[in-house]
């Protein structure tokens, strides 16, 4: 994609020092970075490889927009350059007076004039939702809407005219609910005439009334937003039950269908294992049989699956080391109240053996001992004369185990 030169992007920079930037980097590479930090698909470095791969982002985009529906992956591919890998860059446009943005994935799809796009794609792992209350929140529609006006801002070089501008769509794929409360598993913006108009022609001499859309982009179709919810498509699709009526569609404004709603659930979700994932490339022709140019990312997805593993066990681990440390403690809190009662019963009897030794009575000893407990005495002295020839210690253990 030409760079282009006017006061938008002449701060134009590659981010070669992100950490999640996997544009330059060799497949081991990507997987050595991304494996440190224990991520899923829903990191941005993995959904990103995965988006850089043609027949991927091909398959995705043919069931998210319309212009695409129908075309087939090798069609994409011609249109997009020819070649396995989409030619997408990490870029920045802004000027002094205006804010700078940085747009992830950017491609153009190119078929004879007839059909000319250009395509940003956002993948969102977290984003922030709107709220007065907090002034560094903004809503995430606006801020699509944004990046689809400089990126329809920067399309045209100097010498060119308007009609060469191509149609942008900015697509955001997002790993949470882009719009609070809104349950739409894809959620689409797009510029349309206020209300229907015609154009009046003359054909053989009479008046004719022609709908709109005669000429390209006479209806103002230029920009286009379209916001996919992975959690909103995971719920349909796990209770399909709740969301699908009679015709096998979905019930929200913009009807999907459930396999095309399934498919993008295989493709995006992290609920899908990555055995499951796999057969599904291969199903869908999005990766041959034998090709391995995305088992780095399927091996990164499968290190983090274990590295979450890991963690939970890790973290079961240390509950159970918390527990055993707690059980220790009531342990040794338990002996040492034992040694405690065993000294101070071992003290009680060597007095009272003494006692009796000098033929005290019972009556005697317990004005002498002035122990509260008279059953403590009466068991003490019962035990004494059942076990003649016992030492203090043994008495005390024999007391200690009847009571």
């Amino acid at each position: 994609m030409d760079k282009i030169e006017n006061s938008w992007s002449r701060n134009y920079k590659k981010t070669e020092n992100d950490t999640a930037n996997t544009y330059n980097m060799t497949p081991q590479e990507i997987t050595d970075n991304i494996n440190t930090k224990g991520s899923s698909i829903y990191e941005d470095s993995i959904i990103k490889g995965f988006l850089k791969y043609t027949n991927f982002t091909g398959f995705l985009l043919t069931r998210v927009i319309k212009e695409l529906e129908g075309v087939s992956l090798e069609d994409f591919k011609n249109r997009t350059g020819g070649s396995q890998f989409l030619n997408m860059e990490p870029t920045e446009y802004g000027t002094a007076e205006t804010k700078a943005i940085h747009l992830d994935l950017v491609f153009e799809y190119d078929h004879q004039d007839v059909l000319r796009l250009r395509v940003d794609m956002e993948p969102q792992s977290s984003q922030k939702a709107f709220s007065i209350k907090n002034e560094k929140s903004y809503s995430l529609i606006a801020r699509a809407m944004y990046y689809a006006g400089v990126l329809l801002a920067t399309e045209l070089q100097p010498e060119e005219e308007y009609h060469n501008i191509r149609k942008v769509y900015s697509i955001w794929i997002c790993y949470k609910k882009p719009v609070p409360g809104v349950d739409e598993p894809v959620i689409r913006y797009s510029m349309k005439p206020e209300k229907e108009y015609y154009y009046n022609t003359l054909k053989n001499g009479k008046r004719e009334t022609i709908y709109s859309n005669r000429h390209k982009f006479d209806d103002g179709n230029l920009i286009s937003v379209i916001l996919i919810s992975v959690p909103a498509i995971e719920e349909v699709v796990k209770n399909p039950h709740k969301y699908i009526n009679g015709n096998g569609n979905v019930k929200f404004a913009d009807t999907y269908n459930f396999d095309t709603l399934s498919e993008l659930y295989t493709l995006l979700s992290d609920k899908v294992s990555t055995k499951e994932r796999k057969v599904f490339l291969e199903e869908k022709h999005i990766e041959e049989r034998g090709d391995r140019s995305m088992d780095f990312f399927e091996q990164a997805v499968m290190e983090a699956e274990k590295a979450k593993e890991d963690a939970r066990l890790a973290k079961e681990d240390a509950r159970l080391a918390k527990e055993d440390a707690r059980l220790a403690k009531e342990k040794a809190k338990i002996d040492v109240e034992i040694v405690e009662r065993f000294t101070e019963v071992l003290s009680i009897v060597k007095l009272v053996s003494k006692k009796m030794e000098k033929g005290k009575t019972y009556n005697i000893i317990k004005e002498e001992l002035e122990l509260e407990d008279e059953n403590f005495l009466e068991d003490v002295m019962t035990i004494i004369k059942e076990n003649p020839g016992c030492s203090p210690k043994e008495l005390s253990a024999i007391y200690l185990d009847r009571v």
